[in-house]
């Protein structure tokens, strides 16, 4: 299951990097929290906001 949570994590990785090529490693990884964590949660623990930001 690790590996498959991996592969699925990567590919996720991988379709940000695409849309956003000049999105630096820290962005990549906020993005890719967003998709799972609500707005507020994101806003308290990242300072990162969905709706102006983007997912």
């Amino acid at each position: 299951m690790t590996g498959m949570a991996r592969t699925v994590n990567e590919l996720a990785r991988a379709e940000i990097r695409r849309r956003y090529p000049e999105a630096s490693p820290r962005e990549v990884d906020l993005r890719l929290r967003s998709r799972t964590l609500d707005r507020a949660t994101m806003i308290a623990a990242f300072g990162w906001d969905p709706l102006i930001h983007g997912r």
